[in-house]
């Protein structure tokens, strides 16, 4: 409660006013003062917010379809998250990447310039345990990479790579390919270090291995591009096409790469153990084969086609004459 004054305070009050007497302590009136900012123009921002939110949900779909592929070879749950897109210089974020890291550098048409993903050392080791059949983790993950080592990752990222083309097909059509595999930021420099890029910082959880992951993209690279950055894009973008395919055709597919061993055999003959001891060079082995029957072709141990022996750019080739029918339902 505020205080109340006496009477004989209220009477002193009103003496003092009469008087002319000071009735109270001055209160000196501040000018405002308006505190200013240094701007720098040569670090202005580059990325607007807009474009800046749409690399957001382009990358948050990007964690979704990699964090399924990733699952899928390791055999073991992938978790990964976008923790921030931001813009800095390119400087900045190549001296800050530790070494040894693996530091995937990709081409991506019809970008103007390459971009940068660094896998840290500790996600590494934790992959390449878990294509062994190991546990996602490792102790020693300051070692330098071996040579094995490094292939297993460039693998994986082709892996890692073939997923931005899904992400970015809402706004374009991209065909991104892995140029070369670094373990130090000192071959890696792609632009300019004052040229502005757009950093996503990804967190990856494998197990119990919780590390980061980023994806440095240089402002020169989007121009081409640029003007389609925006979340208007994105809504009405068509997104990646989805073909229904009948078993038959999936079936197809899966087995259109598969290879196959196939061997070619003459009719058997037997010889004794002194004629074969006495071979020399130049000498002729008789077979039982006439030179009108066909070859019997083995397609994995199994007889699958008869053939006829002949000659075609100065090698020994098999023409595929008939097919052996395995029952009357299948060839």
């Amino acid at each position: 409660m505020a205080n109340v004054l006496s009477q004989s305070e209220i009477d002193e009050l009103l003496n003092a006013m009469n008087s002319g007497q000071d009735t109270g302590p001055v209160v000196e009136e501040k000018e405002e003062t308006t505190e200013c900012r240094v701007y720098d123009f040569r670090v202005a921002n580059k990325f607007s917010k807009e474009q800046m939110k749409t690399l957001k949900i382009i990358f948050d779909s990007y964690a979704n379809f990699l964090s399924n592929n990733i699952t899928s070879t390791l055999r073991s749950v992938c978790d990964i998250n976008v923790v921030s897109v931001e813009e800095q210089k390119f400087g900045e974020f190549n001296n800050s990447i530790p070494s040894p890291t693996i530091i995937g550098v990709v081409d991506a048409e019809p970008f103007d310039s390459s971009m940068i993903v660094t896998v840290s050392s500790t996600l590494s080791y934790a992959m390449i345990s878990r294509i062994f059949g190991g546990e996602a983790s490792y102790i020693n993950v300051d070692k330098n990479f071996t040579e094995i080592e490094i292939v297993i990752m460039k693998n994986l990222f082709k892996q890692i790579t073939s997923n931005l083309k899904t992400a970015w097909s809402k706004i374009v059509e991209i065909s991104p390919m892995l140029q070369r595999i670094e373990t130090t930021s000192q071959f890696t420099q792609i632009t300019a270090l004052n040229e502005p890029v757009a950093l996503i910082s990804m967190n990856v959880k494998i197990d119990e291995v919780d590390d980061m992951m980023y994806v440095c993209i240089p402002h020169v690279a989007l121009q081409s591009v640029i003007k389609k950055l925006n979340t208007t894009a994105w809504t009405l973008g068509s997104g990646p096409k989805i073909v229904h395919q009948s078993k038959k055709e999936l079936l197809e597919k899966d087995i259109s790469d598969t290879e196959c061993e196939l061997n070619v055999a003459l009719n058997d003959t037997t010889a004794t153990f002194s004629e074969i001891y006495n071979l020399r060079v130049g000498d002729v082995i008789c077979t039982n084969h006439n030179i009108n029957d066909y070859i019997t072709i083995y397609m994995e141990g199994t007889p699958k086609f008869k053939g006829v022996v002949g000659i075609a750019a100065n090698k020994k080739v098999i023409q595929i004459a008939k097919i052996i029918k395995e029952n009357k339902d299948s060839e």
